[in-house]
């Protein structure tokens, strides 16, 4: 069944040969495969072309002499399955980058960027199987934008999927791509985030050696803010902290920065924080920077010790855990923007983990993932022998640390219970919904008392509740200030960011299906108003409540809602 030569028309089925009849279907277009390919300098190349894999990493086109390509190896395990299944067929597109204004002859055998995006034929005797192994990657499949094959559009990620009689041919998907839509300019709203920005002029530290790129003012600033985070700090310095000692005749009492209330119990010290400047500010250039500094450290050992974990082995390095997607861009830019063999570091992921608790120190830095330190900790009895939880790291960094924002996952859980020296948690989005996604935050790095969830809550997220907003902003600053960096997005110099409206009119039955939920949602809005008791105001309130969810699900998934 495979097809050497395509166009923008559609070919008919062939009849099947085999035993038995099988219906092939198109399951979906997995988008946007990021790649690189050898584009031969003599040749003229189209800005889209068929092209075939070789391999999970490999691909060619049979029209272009010496064209190739390469797939980054984040791909290369669920490209791998689509190639392993025999009964599926890939038809995959090559969207090649054009070349930069400017250049008039093309390098010989250039290496430059492109898009793959592969459509996916297969048996319909699979379609659920395929829509859940496809869930695993966290890749959802997407229309098709050609069609290879006039065969019935069953994507398992599609609700109108579900009838399967009623899914329409490629070709119909095809026609009825919608054509130009004029987007809509949205105003800045002013955002939560903006009360954590930070206003201090910070001195700026001095450029790591190991460092091969020139950090830039406000890294350098970042990196005084983590070096000071993570040196010991009497109570009594006069830097900003949750605590600040206070000195009697009869006694030493310990003064709450945050709530205004006192102790005689010494607070627990804390090392780290959280680096929360929005996007655009090189965070993970920031973050290798810190490492960096440890090969200037006297002894580069871990500097803190910690009472309770006495018999712990120290090691030295940094453990960095970030999501999978990002493996290979902590590789990449370790590789770009530090000396050559200045800094070494390990992958333990997969198969390539390390062996042994001690291995660990023989390396300035350990990247992992999320889910391979929850594993490593679900599977209690090698819990002990694990690399991960049988040492102190001298700084365990989370990348995308919103990923542990449910403080009661599994992942979050597992990422809690390692044991580190230091701990920084790096997100531009410390809070997405509630404040308890920052209290998660908190409980990481172990700032007392606010790693407790019920004293974050009682103390900051209950006053929110019960309409003290001034006094919980108040608290909510004061807490940041202590161990939190964020700073405006004009710190540096960024194009400015534009949101754009992309509006979507209803069908004319669409338009009469959403009329009857609005009426319907109006009508328990005005009962609501009509009631006398609290009690009976309050279950009419969950009511209109449910309405209007009613009509925004109704606006993302049209008439399709209502038969689920």
């Amino acid at each position: 069944m495979g097809i050497e030569h395509l166009d923008s028309s559609c070919l008919p089925v062939p009849l099947q040969t085999t035993k038995k009849e099988v219906e092939l279907v198109c399951f979906g277009t997995v988008p946007e495969i990021s790649a690189k390919c050898t584009r031969p300098g003599s040749h003229e190349i189209p800005s889209t072309l068929q092209v075939q894999l070789q391999s999970s990493d490999r691909f060619e086109t049979r029209d272009l002499p010496g064209f190739s390509g390469h797939i980054p190896s984040k791909y290369g395990q669920m490209i791998q399955g689509l190639l392993n299944d025999e009964s599926l067929q890939l038809e995959v597109s090559c969207i090649v980058e054009s070349e930069p204004a400017g250049r008039h002859q093309p390098r010989a055998f250039a290496r430059v960027p492109c898009v793959l995006e592969m459509t996916v034929y297969g048996p319909i005797e699979i379609f659920d199987e395929i829509g859940s192994w496809f869930e695993e990657y966290d890749v959802f499949l997407q229309d098709p934008q050609l069609c290879h094959l006039d065969v019935k559009y069953c994507n398992p990620h599609r609700l109108s999927s579900a009838d399967l009689d009623s899914c329409p041919m490629v070709s119909e998907v095809i026609a009825r791509r919608p054509g130009l839509v004029h987007l809509q300019a949205i105003e800045q709203r002013p955002d939560l985030l903006d009360i954590l920005d930070s206003s201090l002029d910070l001195e700026e530290a001095p450029q790591p050696r190991a460092i091969r790129t020139t950090l830039k003012r406000h890294q350098r600033q970042a990196l005084t803010f983590m070096l000071r985070r993570e040196e010991e700090r009497p109570f009594e310095t006069g830097r900003p902290n949750i605590w600040e000692a206070i000195y009697t005749d009869e006694k030493q009492s310990f003064f709450n920065m945050v709530s205004n209330t006192d102790q005689s119990e010494e607070p627990r010290q804390f090392y780290g924080g959280i680096i929360s400047d929005p996007m655009g500010f090189g965070k993970t250039l920031t973050m290798i920077a810190l490492t960096a500094t440890d090969l200037e450290s006297v002894g580069y050992s871990t500097p803190h010790t910690i009472d309770d974990e006495d018999g712990i082995r120290d090691v030295a390095a940094t453990l960095v855990i970030v999501p999978p997607p990002l493996l290979d861009t902590w590789e990449e830019q370790l590789s770009q923007h530090v000396h050559d063999k200045q800094l070494r570091f390990y992958r333990h992921h997969g198969k390539s983990r390390l062996a042994r608790p001690e291995d660990a120190g023989q390396f300035h830095a350990v990247l992992t993932t999320y889910h391979t330190v929850s594993a490593e900790r679900k599977a209690r009895e090698a819990a002990s022998q694990s690399p991960l939880f049988s040492v102190r790291w001298r700084r365990i960094i989370l990348d995308e640390a919103h990923f542990v924002r449910n403080g009661n996952s599994l992942i979050a859980k597992a990422v809690f219970a390692l044991r580190g020296a230091s701990r920084w948690a790096v997100t531009g989005t410390p809070i997405q919904n509630r404040l308890s996604d920052l209290a998660a935050l908190v409980r990481f790095i172990r700032a007392d008392p606010y790693d407790d969830p019920k004293r974050f809550d009682s103390e900051i997220s209950r006053l929110w509740k019960s309409g003290e907003d001034a006094k919980a902003v108040m608290r909510l600053k004061r807490l940041a200030a202590c161990l939190l960096l964020r700073r405006a997005r004009g710190t540096i110099c960024l194009p400015p960011r534009q949101d754009l409206r992309c509006p979507v009119e209803f069908s004319r039955g669409e338009r009469i299906l959403y009329d009857e939920l609005r009426d319907k949602a109006i009508a328990r809005l005005d009962e609501a108003l009509e009631q006398d008791s609290e009690l009976a105001m309050s279950g009419v309130y969950v009511n209109v409540l449910q309405q209007i969810e009613s009509l925004r699900l109704f606006c993302n998934l049209g008439a399709v809602w209502l038969s689920t």
